[in-house]
């Protein structure tokens, strides 16, 4: 009788414990503790709540605080984890929650102290990419590579990546909770099916709570607007840090120089350029219009490779502006690849794809005498994930006003190929919207997953439009959003 009196007090207070909003912070003194006793206390150096996967390891949150008893662990639903009572190692079971309780004995000197924390266990239902750095050295900022190892695992299947090198990547996106980071493999390895290659992103999504505007933006490359030479390949998956589980990411081929990538070559005079308006590139410099550019590759060109390839720009932009603009000998189709920025303005008009505006994540290539725009990049805030410039309303124009762009807008002959364009995909442009539901289902488990890690979805994040509270309401929100893009653009473009 008294084990079974013990049992329900033990639920109890494991049931008030989840009702608490600060759970790691509720450490109290027992009642017992008297004026002659110094308070002890109980801290969790990871925080209140701790997600796990599933069989892959054991895992211990390392405790400091004031007093000298002993510490005793227990785990209040053992079914999905168990604990090590002396030394509070918690060893995964099963998919759920548990409340792992420390309790420190008074001393002579000390009172007694209770502490929680949650412990959340997940199976991952995404491929799993694991990467742990040498010593565990936390991945700190942008500029500096840490060494370490690479796992990926699917369906059961296991392939050690082997030796890598990880850093922080991004502006806005790397000031957020949850940070991308850029791969360099110590050999060239496909992943999941892409093509091999050393270099690889992995992409946090974080302020898109859809995970998918990204994944939506590059399927419209690959298979609808693919007059764009190449477009990154992705795909989905769930990423472990050093033991830590830290989301749904999406691995993504990063724009490099390569024959299955941007397939040019820079021996010759060719180049890869991003139009960069922070100018905060290795190499930076401004047309006479003012359009910024960083060079990419070369990414420190030689003083005459730097004024040939700032000489072969200028003479493009000169060209877009020129009086005879749209003469089709001499004017900017001698200079651009008009195929090419038709589509990469489709995509991203489409998208309103805030940045895309001639401000940042605009790259442009030079191959075969002409300029070709892409690859297309950076869709996190695109598609109304934005509250502002006007790129929260599914109405209006936007990249029509950028640079270069709102010029070739004025030639005739430009804006009926656009018209023509549209009209020739604008079927298989629907079905990809239709398909975007489908593709949040399949992501539906992994997304619970992600968010409970980042418990965001009652949470404004820069630059949201709405906050729905659910996954589902978000997926509806983009659903609804492009819906009524398509109808204005259509109706716009047909005029």
């Amino acid at each position: 009788m008294k084990k079974r009196i013990n049992e329900l007090g033990i639920l109890l207070l494991a049931i008030l414990f989840i009702g608490c909003p600060n759970p790691v912070t509720t450490t109290t003194n027992s009642a017992t503790s008297t004026s002659d006793h110094i308070a002890s206390t109980i801290v969790f150096s990871d925080g209140a709540t701790v997600i796990k996967i599933l069989g892959t390891w054991r895992y211990t949150n390392p405790v400091s605080g004031v007093g000298d008893g002993s510490v005793i662990y227990t785990s209040g639903n053992p079914d999905a984890a168990t604990v090590d009572a002396r030394t509070g190692e918690v060893t995964p079971i099963a998919e759920g929650t548990t409340i792992i309780t420390a309790t420190k004995a008074a001393t002579a000197t000390n009172a007694p102290v209770t502490a929680y924390y949650k412990v959340v266990i997940v199976k991952p239902v995404l491929p799993l990419l694991e990467i742990t750095t040498d010593n565990n050295h936390p991945i700190e900022d942008t500029e500096n590579w840490i060494k370490g190892n690479v796992v990926i695992s699917d369906n059961g299947v296991q392939t050690d990546l082997g030796k890598l090198e990880i850093k922080g990547r991004g502006n806005s996106t790397w000031g957020m909770s949850k940070k991308p980071y850029s791969l360099k493999l110590d050999k060239k390895a496909s992943v999941l099916g892409m093509e091999s290659n050393k270099r690889w992103v992995i992409l946090a999504n974080y302020s898109d709570k859809t995970l998918l505007r990204t994944t939506f933006a590059f399927d419209l490359g690959l298979s609808v607007y693919n007059n764009l030479k190449w477009t990154p390949n992705s795909r989905m998956v769930e990423v472990v840090i050093n033991s830590e589980y830290i989301g749904v990411y999406q691995v993504v081929e990063q724009i490099r120089i390569d024959k299955k990538r941007v397939d040019i070559d820079t021996d010759k005079e060719d180049f890869l350029m991003e139009v960069n308006a922070r100018l905060d590139g290795k190499c930076n410099f401004k047309t006479t219009r003012g359009v910024c550019f960083s060079f990419n590759e070369p990414e420190e060109p030689d003083e005459n490779k730097f004024n040939e390839i700032k000489e072969k720009l200028q003479e493009a932009e000169d060209a877009i502006y020129s009086d005879n603009f749209s003469d089709a000998t001499d004017g900017y189709a001698k200079y651009i690849d008009v195929d090419s920025f038709i589509d990469w303005y489709l995509v991203n008009e489409f998208t309103k794809n805030n940045d895309a505006s001639f401000y940042s994540s605009v790259y442009m290539y030079y191959k075969d005498s002409k300029i070709f725009m892409g690859p297309i990049w950076d869709f996190d805030i695109s598609s109304g994930n934005i509250n502002y410039n006007g790129c929260d309303n599914p109405e209006n124009y936007w990249i029509k006003n950028a640079m270069w762009i709102s010029r070739l807008f004025d030639d005739a002959s430009f804006v009926e190929k656009v018209k023509t364009r549209w009209n020739e995909k604008r079927s298989i442009l629907q079905d990809h919207i239709d398909e975007i539901s489908d593709k949040a289902a399949d992501l539906n488990l992994a997304a619970s997953s992600n968010f409970q890690r980042w418990d965001i979805l009652n949470t404004y994040v820069w630059p949201n439009r709405v906050v729905t509270g659910s996954y589902k309401g978000e997926v509806l929100e983009i659903v609804a959003w492009l819906n009524k893009r398509y109808a204005w653009m259509d109706n716009e473009l047909n005029k």
